[in-house]
């Protein structure tokens, strides 16, 4: 099986800057000897690092996850949401390894999955460094909402997060804000974009992961850690982002 880290595209998400760690080097690493072994003009002809056969689907709200095999190996990944059968050819860049990865909607845990990238069933099609992922992608492109949303007490506002992050970096705040993006269930936690209608510069929306659940255009107030430069790798990072929130009543 041929896995890269491809990045980033990813992720996003997006505009996004490549994983650098010790284990995506390893897989790049395998990757790059798996591909080497495939035939050159497979390889000339597709836009795609790699590829295999579907041998089962399974679907949820938001990813597709498909069994694929490629030579004597099977892998488990996982893509954003797409009509995909049995039998198709499944071609794909990138790929973050996920070990005992629960999805609650299948409620199923995957001992390994790959978290897919740039996936395709036409091995033409023009890979973009954005790529997409997810139970819909963690990164989507965000639009700014003409909102005003007023902070609860004791909580401070985006503006005020981005213009003195180093201020609250591994702090607990509160923050209060309407939900434009909600994404369930990726990597073990949900994901929350929030915007309150103020900015510092180009930011003017908060990720936030956390355990608990909400809708897309609920005002929720949240209170987290707050962390600085998080990789998740495969492109996923973020200058900002609460951890671990909990939603206040």
């Amino acid at each position: 099986m041929k896995y890269i880290i491809s990045i980033l595209s990813v992720v996003i998400l997006i505009g996004f800057t490549s994983c650098n760690s010790s284990s995506n080097k390893q897989a790049k690493e395998q990757a790059t000897t798996e591909i080497s072994q495939a035939p050159a003009a497979a390889q000339a002809q597709s836009n795609y690092q790699n590829q295999g056969t579907v041998e089962k689907v399974l679907q949820t709200s938001g990813y597709t996850y498909a069994l694929i095999k490629s030579g004597a190996d099977t892998v488990w990944v996982a893509v954003n949401k797409m009509d995909l059968k049995d039998g198709e050819t499944l071609y794909y860049n990138g790929g973050l390894e996920m070990n005992n990865f629960r999805s609650k909607e299948l409620n199923r845990t995957f001992t390994k999955v790959f978290l897919v990238q740039d996936a395709s069933t036409d091995s033409s099609s023009k890979v973009t460094a954005s790529g997409t992922m997810g139970e819909q992608p963690m990164k989507p492109k965000i639009e700014q909402e003409q909102i005003n949303v007023k902070p609860m007490k004791g909580s401070i506002t985006i503006a005020e997060l981005y213009n003195n992050k180093e201020k609250y970096s591994g702090k607990v705040v509160k923050v209060r804000g309407k939900v434009t993006k909600y994404n369930p269930d990726i990597m073990g936690k949900n994901w929350v974009h929030i915007q309150d209608g103020t900015k510092s510069g180009s930011n003017f929306d908060l990720t936030i992961t956390t355990p608990d659940q909400v809708r897309m255009g609920d005002i929720v107030s949240f209170e987290g850690k707050i962390t600085l430069n998080k990789d998740f790798g495969a492109g996923y990072f973020y200058p900002v982002i609460m951890e671990e929130g909990k939603v206040l009543k």
